[in-house]
């Protein structure tokens, strides 16, 4: 299987689900004050501060391989941040947590390893 198959949940989906929608003001806000850290493609750990932007792709969470949140868009108000994902994630810890960033030339797969800690597990060739 190819890493780039290993995302868990189907891209194509515009809108996030309930649990979403009040993350995406939490992320807007985060803009404001000036964290405009983002998810760089050599992190092998996620900072809580970066920003989950697709930007030409999607970014998701995932609860034991179902699709929680999906977020599509270039702008900040479309993305959320890691610590958004780890205070969902404390909310069920024993779960498997994943982030899902798949862009056009790279995807990167995060897994949680516990409180904060979200750690590289897989990395492919994005929709390209």
């Amino acid at each position: 299987m190819e890493q780039s198959s290993l995302a868990d949940g189907d891209c194509g989906s515009a809108a996030p689900n309930d649990e979403g929608g009040r993350f995406l003001a939490t992320a807007a806000a985060a803009q404001r004050r000036g964290e405009r850290q983002q998810c760089h493609a050599d992190a092998a750990c996620l900072a809580s501060d970066a920003l989950l932007l697709p930007g030409l792709g999607c970014a998701s969470l995932s609860r034991n391989g179902e699709v929680v949140i999906e977020l599509q868009g270039i702008e900040g108000e479309h993305a959320m941040t890691v610590a958004d994902a780890e205070r969902l994630a404390l909310e069920e810890p024993e779960q498997e947590w994943c982030i899902h960033l798949v862009s056009l030339l790279e995807d990167r797969h995060y897994r949680r390893h516990g409180a904060g800690l979200w750690r590289l597990y897989a990395r492919g060739h994005g929709l390209s």
